[in-house]
């Protein structure tokens, strides 16, 4: 009877050899796939076969193994019959270790015969597993999609340039005042911004009027303390009663306020040059960053890349997992999530699959410009990361090592060195147009995201 089993992780793979036979007419493959089955472009289905003689080898691996490793009274280790070892551990814990170990070997000497390079991992299910006969199993897999790559020299793209504004210096240190505001107890109405606890029955909560991460922000404004209301809430009809109503008091900008920021500011006049100065150089930043999603946005709008559908599926899944996530931490639900904006469940996942088809199409995109411009990270770059890390924390280099191996933080790194050179790269082919007119803060808001578009679509 067919059954699903985990196999170990692909990267334990033994050397490309390991199920190949020395004869006389030279090495003899022990695996043979019997049937092939592409299911939708880019998806595969195989049945592989492994030869009796490479199980019966595997076999006597795993008996010589267990028998140093397993302790039967009455008898030396090394020297338990197979037949007692069988009886006393069970055939099913060898056979299970027949598949752990063949499985894998033989499924990568498949997939590197038929030429298929996988995205993700395999789906495996035994057909066929029993001690002196061959082992089948079926393996489902994706292939790398093809990716056929815009010409970044055809590619143009803007780069614009923004302007500090007294409003905008003003609206910073506006944001300093709220972020140094004390929260004071209120009787009037509440107004948008306000804190409120309300009580819903037997429930009481704590809500920022005029949000949007809870459903009564909107219920209470203009009401005021001890005032009741009949709400809906989680599609039943309850009286809400606001107990509390509390609202930042913001400081006035005076030198006292400025000092804040530093003994040396003699006036207001001298902090807000100081403002300026960090409004211009957070737009020169913007800027840049702006021309560099520009950038690669055109190159995967350009590009043609066909997603599987599998591989869209299984995306789109961990696209919803991690916005719920995000809903968690801040302390909601996604069912309350689409209550408040009004969407039912397949419009949200509707719109999660464009994101999910519009990172997968971004991902196949950049890993083929960086094949075919020859990008990588080399070895020497590694070590020097992780010289810097070594340096700066003080402990040895063979510890940091180990242990940003272990946290996956020097493949993170890696990719993020990775996706510097390649932005770098794509923007030394591009045609850059200089947009003369500038943009003031609002007006830049007002751009949007570049990538919009590509995930509306």
């Amino acid at each position: 009877m067919a059954s699903k089993v985990d196999t170990p992780p692909w990267e334990t793979y033994n050397s490309s050899d390991a199920g190949k036979l020395e004869g006389k007419g030279g090495t003899v493959s022990m695996v043979e796939v019997t049937k092939k089955e592409e299911k939708e472009k880019h998806v595969f289905e195989l049945e592989v076969e492994v030869t009796k003689e490479r199980v019966d080898q595997v076999l006597e691996s795993i008996y010589r193994d267990f028998n140093f490793r397993v302790t039967v009274p009455g008898f030396r280790k090394g020297r338990v019959p197979r037949a007692i070892l069988r009886a006393r551990l069970g055939k099913e814990a060898f056979l299970d270790e027949l598949v752990h170990r063949l499985v894998p070997e033989a499924a990568k000497e498949v997939l590197e015969k038929e030429g298929i390079d996988v995205v993700g991992e395999p789906d495996v299910e035994i057909l066929h597993v029993e001690e002196g006969e061959p082992l089948r199993f079926r393996l489902k897999v994706i292939e790398n999609p093809e990716v056929l790559l815009a010409r970044p020299e055809e590619l143009e793209v803007r780069k614009y340039r923004l302007e500090v504004r007294e409003s905008d210096i003003d609206a910073y240190i506006e944001e300093l005042r709220r972020r140094f505001g004390q929260w004071e107890e209120q009787e009037g109405p509440v107004v948008s911004g306000d804190m409120v606890i309300v009580a819903v029955g037997d429930k009481q909560y704590t809500v920022q009027a005029g949000g949007e991460q809870h459903p009564l922000a909107q219920e209470v404004l203009g009401m005021r303390r001890g005032e009741r209301r009949t709400v809906t809430l989680e599609g039943e009809e309850k009286e809400l009663e606001v107990r509390t109503v509390f609202r930042k008091r913001l400081p006035e900008v005076n030198e006292e306020f400025v000092k804040h920021f530093g003994e040396d500011y003699a006036s207001v006049e001298a902090f807000r040059e100081d403002v300026r100065k960090i409004l211009e150089g957070q737009a020169q930043e913007m800027v840049q960053e702006r021309l560099q999603e520009e950038a690669v946005v055109a190159l995967c709008q350009k590009s043609q890349v066909y997603i599987p559908e599998p591989l869209l599926e299984e995306e789109t899944r961990r696209v919803i997992q991690l916005f719920e996530g995000r809903l968690r931490e801040s302390g909601t639900t996604l069912e309350r999530y689409l209550e408040l904006m009004g969407y039912d469940f397949a419009t949200f996942t509707e719109k999660m699959r464009n994101i999910a088809r519009w990172r997968l199409k971004k991902h196949f995109v950049l890993q083929k410009y960086a094949r075919e411009y020859g990008l990588e990270v080399t070895e020497e770059e590694l070590h020097r990361l992780v010289e810097s890390v070594a340096q700066r924390t003080g402990k040895p280099l063979e510890k940091v090592a180990e242990r940003l191996v272990r946290s996956n933080a020097l493949v993170e790194a890696a990719n993020r060195l990775l996706s510097s050179k390649l932005v770098e790269d794509l923007l030394s082919r591009v045609k850059i147009q200089e947009i003369a007119e500038p943009l003031n803060f609002d007006q830049w808001q007002a751009l949007g995201d570049p990538e919009e578009e590509m995930v509306q679509g």
